[in-house]
Protein backbone atom coordinates (compact mmCIF):
# COMPACT_ATOMS: atom_id res chain seq x y z
CA UNK A 1 0.00 0.00 0.00
CA UNK A 2 1.27 3.48 -0.71
CA UNK A 3 1.61 6.18 1.90
CA UNK A 4 -0.10 8.99 -0.01
CA UNK A 5 -2.87 10.84 1.76
CA UNK A 6 -6.25 10.38 0.15
CA UNK A 7 -9.49 12.29 0.28
CA UNK A 8 -11.52 10.94 3.19
CA UNK A 9 -15.02 11.55 4.49
CA UNK A 10 -13.95 10.54 8.00
CA UNK A 11 -13.59 14.15 9.17
CA UNK A 12 -16.42 15.88 7.31
CA UNK A 13 -18.01 18.32 9.72
CA UNK A 14 -15.14 18.05 12.20
CA UNK A 15 -13.67 21.41 13.30
CA UNK A 16 -10.15 22.05 12.08
CA UNK A 17 -7.55 22.72 14.77
CA UNK A 18 -4.61 25.08 14.42
CA UNK A 19 -1.31 24.05 15.96
CA UNK A 20 -2.04 25.53 19.39
CA UNK A 21 -5.40 23.77 19.50
CA UNK A 22 -3.71 20.50 18.53
CA UNK A 23 -1.00 20.89 21.18
CA UNK A 24 -3.64 21.52 23.83
CA UNK A 25 -5.54 18.40 22.80
CA UNK A 26 -2.39 16.23 22.97
CA UNK A 27 -1.33 17.57 26.36
CA UNK A 28 -4.76 16.95 27.84
CA UNK A 29 -5.44 13.55 26.23
CA UNK A 30 -2.09 11.76 26.48
CA UNK A 31 0.55 14.23 27.68
CA UNK A 32 2.43 14.35 24.38
CA UNK A 33 4.37 17.49 23.48
CA UNK A 34 4.18 18.39 19.79
CA UNK A 35 6.40 20.46 17.48
CA UNK A 36 6.11 21.27 13.79
CA UNK A 37 8.35 23.09 11.32
CA UNK A 38 5.70 25.51 10.04
CA UNK A 39 3.02 26.23 12.63
CA UNK A 40 1.04 28.47 10.30
CA UNK A 41 0.67 25.66 7.74
CA UNK A 42 -0.43 23.04 10.24
CA UNK A 43 -3.97 21.67 10.40
CA UNK A 44 -5.29 18.91 12.63
CA UNK A 45 -8.55 17.05 13.13
CA UNK A 46 -9.73 15.00 16.11
CA UNK A 47 -12.80 12.79 16.45
CA UNK A 48 -13.61 10.86 19.65
CA UNK A 49 -14.94 7.37 18.91
CA UNK A 50 -16.07 4.22 20.67
CA UNK A 51 -15.02 1.01 18.92
CA UNK A 52 -15.94 -2.42 20.26
CA UNK A 53 -16.69 -0.71 23.57
CA UNK A 54 -13.15 0.73 23.74
CA UNK A 55 -12.24 4.40 23.81
CA UNK A 56 -10.82 5.44 20.44
CA UNK A 57 -9.79 8.60 18.63
CA UNK A 58 -9.50 9.35 14.91
CA UNK A 59 -6.60 11.74 14.22
CA UNK A 60 -5.40 13.53 11.12
CA UNK A 61 -2.62 16.08 10.51
CA UNK A 62 -1.49 18.13 7.53
CA UNK A 63 1.76 20.03 7.86
CA UNK A 64 2.25 21.87 4.57
CA UNK A 65 6.01 21.16 4.58
CA UNK A 66 7.96 18.19 3.39
CA UNK A 67 11.74 18.12 3.10
CA UNK A 68 12.32 15.20 0.75
CA UNK A 69 16.04 15.93 0.46
CA UNK A 70 17.00 15.66 4.13
CA UNK A 71 14.28 13.20 5.09
CA UNK A 72 13.37 15.39 8.05
CA UNK A 73 9.75 15.05 9.15
CA UNK A 74 7.62 18.16 9.46
CA UNK A 75 5.89 16.96 12.64
CA UNK A 76 7.14 15.48 15.87
CA UNK A 77 5.46 14.64 19.17
CA UNK A 78 7.16 13.23 22.25
CA UNK A 79 6.04 11.79 25.60
CA UNK A 80 8.54 11.87 28.46
CA UNK A 81 8.44 10.42 31.96
CA UNK A 82 7.32 13.83 33.21
CA UNK A 83 4.43 13.78 30.75
CA UNK A 84 3.56 10.24 31.86
CA UNK A 85 3.24 11.37 35.47
CA UNK A 86 0.89 14.12 34.33
CA UNK A 87 -1.32 12.10 31.96
CA UNK A 88 -1.32 8.62 33.51
CA UNK A 89 -0.04 5.25 32.35
CA UNK A 90 -2.71 2.62 32.97
CA UNK A 91 -3.22 1.74 29.33
CA UNK A 92 -1.71 0.82 25.97
CA UNK A 93 -2.44 2.29 22.56
CA UNK A 94 -3.00 0.30 19.38
CA UNK A 95 -2.32 2.80 16.59
CA UNK A 96 -3.70 2.02 13.13
CA UNK A 97 -2.10 3.84 10.18
CA UNK A 98 -5.12 4.86 8.07
CA UNK A 99 -3.39 7.19 5.59
CA UNK A 100 0.07 8.60 4.96
CA UNK A 101 3.16 7.33 6.77
CA UNK A 102 4.68 7.85 10.20
CA UNK A 103 7.50 6.66 12.44
CA UNK A 104 6.96 5.75 16.08
CA UNK A 105 9.70 4.94 18.57
CA UNK A 106 9.62 3.36 22.02
CA UNK A 107 11.89 1.04 24.03
CA UNK A 108 14.64 1.37 21.37
CA UNK A 109 12.20 0.01 18.77
CA UNK A 110 11.49 1.95 15.56
CA UNK A 111 8.14 1.33 13.87
CA UNK A 112 7.95 2.70 10.32
CA UNK A 113 4.25 2.64 9.56
CA UNK A 114 2.54 2.54 6.18
CA UNK A 115 -1.18 2.27 5.52
CA UNK A 116 -2.58 -0.88 7.15
CA UNK A 117 0.21 -1.26 9.72
CA UNK A 118 -0.47 -1.33 13.47
CA UNK A 119 1.80 -0.08 16.26
CA UNK A 120 1.56 -0.89 19.95
CA UNK A 121 2.58 1.81 22.44
CA UNK A 122 2.82 1.52 26.22
CA UNK A 123 1.60 4.70 27.95
CA UNK A 124 3.96 3.96 30.86
CA UNK A 125 7.06 4.43 28.70
CA UNK A 126 8.47 7.44 26.79
CA UNK A 127 7.66 7.47 23.08
CA UNK A 128 7.92 9.69 20.02
CA UNK A 129 6.11 10.09 16.71
CA UNK A 130 7.38 11.63 13.44
CA UNK A 131 5.25 12.38 10.37
CA UNK A 132 4.50 14.74 7.52
CA UNK A 133 0.84 14.21 6.61
CA UNK A 134 -0.82 11.34 8.36
CA UNK A 135 -4.07 9.85 9.58
CA UNK A 136 -4.41 7.40 12.47
CA UNK A 137 -7.02 5.56 14.45
CA UNK A 138 -5.94 5.22 18.07
CA UNK A 139 -7.49 2.52 20.23
CA UNK A 140 -7.01 2.81 24.01
CA UNK A 141 -6.53 -0.51 25.81
CA UNK A 142 -6.77 -0.52 29.63
CA UNK A 143 -3.72 -2.25 31.06
CA UNK A 144 -5.77 -4.40 33.40
CA UNK A 145 -7.93 -5.64 30.51
CA UNK A 146 -4.85 -6.44 28.42
CA UNK A 147 -3.31 -8.52 31.21
CA UNK A 148 -6.64 -10.19 32.00
CA UNK A 149 -7.26 -11.18 28.38
CA UNK A 150 -3.71 -12.01 27.30
CA UNK A 151 -2.16 -13.16 30.57
CA UNK A 152 0.84 -10.85 30.24
CA UNK A 153 2.04 -7.28 29.88
CA UNK A 154 2.98 -6.16 26.37
CA UNK A 155 6.17 -4.51 25.13
CA UNK A 156 5.56 -1.10 23.62
CA UNK A 157 7.22 -0.04 20.39
CA UNK A 158 6.38 -3.16 18.41
CA UNK A 159 4.45 -3.02 15.17
CA UNK A 160 2.68 -5.42 12.84
CA UNK A 161 2.80 -5.22 9.07
CA UNK A 162 -0.56 -4.84 7.39
CA UNK A 163 0.44 -7.67 5.08
CA UNK A 164 0.07 -10.31 7.80
CA UNK A 165 -3.32 -12.08 8.07
CA UNK A 166 -3.92 -11.22 11.74
CA UNK A 167 -3.02 -7.53 11.25
CA UNK A 168 -5.16 -7.29 8.13
CA UNK A 169 -8.10 -8.88 9.91
CA UNK A 170 -7.75 -6.63 12.98
CA UNK A 171 -7.38 -3.50 10.85
CA UNK A 172 -10.44 -4.36 8.75
CA UNK A 173 -12.50 -5.35 11.78
CA UNK A 174 -11.77 -2.14 13.68
CA UNK A 175 -12.34 0.08 10.65
CA UNK A 176 -15.59 -1.65 9.74
CA UNK A 177 -16.94 -1.43 13.28
CA UNK A 178 -15.89 2.24 13.36
CA UNK A 179 -17.83 2.97 10.18
CA UNK A 180 -20.88 1.10 11.46
CA UNK A 181 -21.02 2.26 15.08
CA UNK A 182 -19.51 5.74 14.85
CA UNK A 183 -19.37 7.05 18.41
CA UNK A 184 -22.20 4.80 19.59
CA UNK A 185 -22.24 1.35 21.10
CA UNK A 186 -23.56 -2.05 20.07
CA UNK A 187 -24.84 -5.13 21.92
CA UNK A 188 -22.04 -7.03 20.14
CA UNK A 189 -19.25 -4.96 21.74
CA UNK A 190 -18.37 -7.59 24.36
CA UNK A 191 -17.93 -10.24 21.65
CA UNK A 192 -15.96 -7.91 19.39
CA UNK A 193 -13.66 -6.85 22.21
CA UNK A 194 -12.67 -10.48 22.77
CA UNK A 195 -11.82 -10.84 19.08
CA UNK A 196 -9.74 -7.64 19.24
CA UNK A 197 -7.72 -8.91 22.21
CA UNK A 198 -7.20 -12.33 20.58
CA UNK A 199 -5.79 -10.66 17.47
CA UNK A 200 -3.60 -8.32 19.51
CA UNK A 201 -2.23 -11.35 21.34
CA UNK A 202 -1.38 -13.00 18.03
CA UNK A 203 0.46 -9.89 16.88
CA UNK A 204 2.29 -8.77 20.02
CA UNK A 205 2.65 -11.68 22.48
CA UNK A 206 5.87 -13.60 21.70
CA UNK A 207 5.20 -17.21 20.77
CA UNK A 208 1.43 -16.73 20.62
CA UNK A 209 -0.25 -18.35 17.65
CA UNK A 210 -3.62 -17.21 16.44
CA UNK A 211 -6.35 -18.13 16.51
CA UNK A 212 -6.33 -19.86 19.87
CA UNK A 213 -8.92 -22.52 20.50
CA UNK A 214 -10.79 -20.26 22.94
CA UNK A 215 -10.58 -17.44 20.43
CA UNK A 216 -12.14 -19.60 17.74
CA UNK A 217 -15.08 -20.49 19.93
CA UNK A 218 -15.55 -16.78 20.66
CA UNK A 219 -15.50 -16.03 16.95
CA UNK A 220 -18.08 -18.69 16.20
CA UNK A 221 -20.29 -17.49 19.04
CA UNK A 222 -20.12 -14.07 17.41
CA UNK A 223 -20.63 -15.48 13.93
CA UNK A 224 -23.80 -17.31 14.99
CA UNK A 225 -25.16 -14.30 16.86
CA UNK A 226 -27.63 -11.96 15.20
CA UNK A 227 -25.61 -9.15 16.71
CA UNK A 228 -22.88 -9.79 14.12
CA UNK A 229 -25.15 -9.40 11.09
CA UNK A 230 -23.47 -6.12 10.13
CA UNK A 231 -19.90 -7.48 10.18
CA UNK A 232 -18.33 -7.56 6.72
CA UNK A 233 -18.62 -10.94 5.01
CA UNK A 234 -14.92 -11.00 4.15
CA UNK A 235 -13.89 -11.03 7.83
CA UNK A 236 -16.43 -13.71 8.69
CA UNK A 237 -15.23 -15.87 5.80
CA UNK A 238 -11.61 -15.50 6.92
CA UNK A 239 -12.47 -16.35 10.52
CA UNK A 240 -14.47 -19.37 9.40
CA UNK A 241 -11.65 -20.63 7.18
CA UNK A 242 -9.14 -20.34 10.05
CA UNK A 243 -11.55 -22.26 12.27
CA UNK A 244 -11.93 -24.97 9.64
CA UNK A 245 -8.15 -25.41 9.46
CA UNK A 246 -8.05 -25.86 13.24
CA UNK A 247 -10.74 -28.54 13.00
CA UNK A 248 -13.47 -26.52 14.66
CA UNK A 249 -16.46 -26.68 12.34
CA UNK A 250 -18.96 -23.82 12.57
CA UNK A 251 -22.44 -24.70 13.75
CA UNK A 252 -25.21 -23.54 11.46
Amino acid sequence: MNGMMHVSDDFVGTPQLDFEGWRTFLRMSCGNQAEVIDRAAFAGWVQPRSICGLTATALKIECGFRDRDSGRKAYRSERTYRDIRFAGADYYYAVFQVAGRSVMTQNDEVAQLAVGDIALLDAARPAACFADESQWLRLQLPRQSVVSNLGTELRGGLYASGGTPAARLLFDLVREVDKTEGSGSSPADAYLQLAVYDLLGALFVPGRHWPTTSGLYRIHALRRSRRSRWLMPACIRMMSELARRRGIAPTK
